[in-house]
């Protein structure tokens, strides 16, 4: 009987201290996201994804922090960060995040960014980032685009046809010079057809929201549109 109990015993105590080794490791998953600190290194855009590229480690933190490069994706915690983000990617930046353990493949860790500015070592002749240019075509007709002041948006229509207006607000979007014909694919050898493509840049100026639109009333082979075509992006600078 004692053989018993000593066995019983002994079953005890290793799942007690499995449990205590198996603890720490959840615990881990699901922690909470951390304090409030300060992070400096480049954010890289990819499509509606920001990441942090830079130290693992917050700065002024007081810590040792390891000799590596560290990819963080960012999630931007209100609409002023959200803009600054799409402002500063390409570039360095200094964020005000909590920093949160959720991984994936390509990302250590996540960053929940509450404020984002552009930041430039102290004494450094730093390049800003270039401007973005947003690319639409047909498939963008009656949506809404979004840029920040000096980008640009490139309109891609495919018909020679097309004819752009001028944008409702030139402050807000300009339109850069005039448009610009391509040639298209597979097009008939007879004329008339309007195969090609035309294209349409403008530059974002200041902060507002403005149209922009093309008109066709031919629809090939010199045949009138039923009922005329009309084309409309509306276009938000911040």
């Amino acid at each position: 009987m004692s053989n018993v109990r000593f066995v019983k015993w002994v079953a005890v105590v290793a799942l007690a201290v499995s449990a205590l080794a198996v603890g720490p490791a959840d615990a881990a998953v699901k922690a909470k996201p951390s304090k409030t600190q300060t992070w400096i290194g480049r954010v890289e855009r990819h499509g509606g994804r920001f990441d942090y590229v830079g130290q693992p480690c917050p700065t002024g933190a007081g810590m040792l922090c390891a000799n590596y490069v560290a990819h963080y994706r960012i999630v931007a915690q209100n609409p002023a960060a959200a803009k600054a983000l799409r402002q500063v990617a390409g570039g360095q930046a200094r964020l005000r995040a909590r920093f949160s353990s959720a991984h994936d493949k390509t990302h250590q860790g996540t960053l929940l960014a509450a404020t984002v500015e552009a930041w430039c070592p102290p004494g450094a002749a730093c390049v800003p980032p270039p401007p973005a240019t947003v690319k639409v075509d047909e498939s963008a007709n009656g949506s809404q685009v979004t840029l920040a002041r000096g980008d640009h948006l490139q309109v891609t229509l495919h018909s020679t046809y097309w004819q752009f207006n001028p944008a409702s607000d030139a402050a807000v979007v300009a339109a850069d010079g005039g448009p610009k014909t391509g040639p298209g694919t597979n097009c008939p050898s007879f004329p008339g057809s309007g195969c090609g493509t035309v294209t349409q840049t403008y530059t974002a100026g200041k902060a507002g929201t403005a149209t922009v639109t093309a008109t066709r009333t031919t629809c090939g082979e010199a045949m009138a549109c039923s009922p005329v075509q009309h084309y409309t992006v509306t276009v938000h600078v911040h």
